[in-house]
């Protein structure tokens, strides 16, 4: 990776651009990993109904790092800032569309051999999923990608708006 300056950010390679093709089968599977861990927290609490949604939301938790973003807009460009920590730009994936962007990860954790008893750890989910639909469209094959110090820009730039031309009869 190259080094930066405090003003520059480092052009990273190595995040990845997903396939289009194979998204809808990841997040089906994904979806599928959510309902069954709802479905398991729904028979821990005795199979008692009414609380669908609390069971889903705690499973998407569970399974899934929340990151903080901000999305921004001028003339030329959408601007996605992403604070994603403990993730490299290895893990990450990126997958573009004129009117969404989709990122996801998957961090490797390396369980320690501890002989003791934890007696508390606090710590997150090693996945991330997010998609964002864009308010308007961008030039997928320009979007440009850095991350440094776990913060994760994403530059759009604004695909060309459509001109109207008005035709006018000519009188014979």
């Amino acid at each position: 990776m190259e080094k930066a300056t405090a003003t520059q950010a480092v052009r990273v390679p190595s995040v990845r651009f997903g396939d289009l093709d194979s998204l809808p089968a990841k997040i089906q599977a994904l979806n599928e990993a959510i309902a069954r861990r709802a479905f398991e927290i729904f028979e821990n609490r005795g199979l008692v109904h009414g609380r669908d949604a609390e069971d889903w939301i705690q499973a998407e938790a569970e399974l899934f790092h929340h990151f903080h973003m901000e999305l921004q807009e001028t003339d030329e460009a959408l601007q996605l800032r992403a604070e994603i920590p403990g993730f490299s730009e290895k893990e990450l994936e990126l997958t573009v569309e004129p009117r969404c962007l989709t990122l996801t990860g998957k961090r490797e954790t390396v369980a320690e051999d501890f002989s003791g008893k934890v007696l508390y750890c606090d710590s997150c989910a090693s996945q991330i999923f997010r998609r964002i639909e864009l308010p308007t469209p961008i030039q997928a094959d320009s979007v440009v990608a850095t991350m440094r110090n776990g913060i994760l820009d994403i530059w759009m730039p604004k695909a060309e708006q459509a001109e109207t031309i008005r035709t006018e009869e000519k009188a014979a």
